[in-house]
């Protein structure tokens, strides 16, 4: 009798973990279907769905990534399960549409409740005010773990010609988008002018000190097609709101952190800081930095 209740008792214990990884393995599924559901609609007849699967369950974590024709379109979901002492889950989830330009990080809760306590630009040393910006200046990117809780955590621009809706500097993705502006006129400049002194003469608005080379180059720019600037004027307004984002980011120490997951509280904290950011140049700001374009 004694040997019976003992082998009923392991069975238990096995079935319920093999029930609990089976909910975990539909919960993190379901998570992705999104992404699934675009890989599928696209698929081609000849050769079939493109679909690319990291499929770990017993890890509580799944990604899954695909493309579809004409134009190589893609997206990628990537969530990961986080237990509590109770044994519940925290899921976190990004997701990208390249050819949509969207990113985003997402959960079953709220992100707020989760991330670390006070968690803002000043996290990155960045001793702003990030309360009501007209645009995020800045986006989050993360690497959901595969293996263990620890979290890299960074920051990026987004990028130049996009704004996104919000009004924090810091915002979970982009995609939502309240403008779009092809800013790659920009970027040809930059790369382009001889003169040091041409930015901080386009961004003052003393147009009449450029030297004629650059002004030549930078008048290539001017237009009346989406791809161009209308005049000096628009050119100098985008630079300036350029500067502004450009001030923010050179304040910031770093800009990589790891989250470390407390399963007491079910929230991540900073459990470190990355390397020190070095100082750039507004020139250099712009030259090293994405900007947005359309995708087919």
């Amino acid at each position: 009798m004694r040997k019976t209740l003992i082998i009923l008792f392991l069975f238990s214990i096995k079935f319920c973990n093999s029930q609990s990884k089976t909910n975990l393995s539909k919960l993190l599924w379901e998570s992705v279907n999104s992404c699934y559901k675009m890989i599928e609609n696209g698929s081609d007849e000849d050769y079939g769905m493109d679909l690319n699967k990291i499929d770990d369950a017993k890890n509580g974590y799944l990604q899954i990534s695909g493309s579809w024709p004409t134009c190589g379109c893609s997206c990628t979901s990537t969530v990961a399960a986080f237990k509590n002492l109770q044994g519940k889950y925290t899921l976190i989830q990004t997701d990208e549409e390249p050819c949509a330009w969207k990113k985003s990080i997402h959960s079953n809760k709220d992100l707020k409740s989760i991330f670390p306590e006070n968690f803002g630009i000043q996290s990155f040393g960045a001793k702003v005010n990030s309360e009501n910006v007209s645009f995020p200046y800045f986006y989050l990117s993360i690497d959901i773990p595969r293996y263990g809780t620890d979290m890299k955590v960074e920051l990026f621009t987004i990028p130049f010609g996009l704004k996104n809706e919000g009004n924090q500097l810091i915002s979970y993705g982009y995609g939502n988008f309240k403008e779009r502006k092809y800013l790659h006129g920009i970027s040809t400049i930059v790369n382009s002018i001889k003169d040091q002194n041409t930015l901080n003469h386009l961004v003052s608005g003393n147009f009449n000190k450029i030297q004629i080379e650059d002004l030549k180059i930078i008048q290539e720019e001017i237009g009346d097609d989406d791809s161009r600037f209308d005049n000096l004027g628009e050119l100098q307004k985008y630079l300036k709101e350029l500067k502004e984002i450009y001030i923010v980011y050179n304040q910031l120490e770093t800009t990589s952190l790891v989250f470390g997951w407390d399963k007491k509280s079910s929230r991540f904290y900073i459990k470190s800081k990355g390397k020190n950011k070095t100082k750039t140049s507004f020139l250099e700001f712009l030259q090293n930095h994405a900007y947005w374009s359309p995708v087919c």
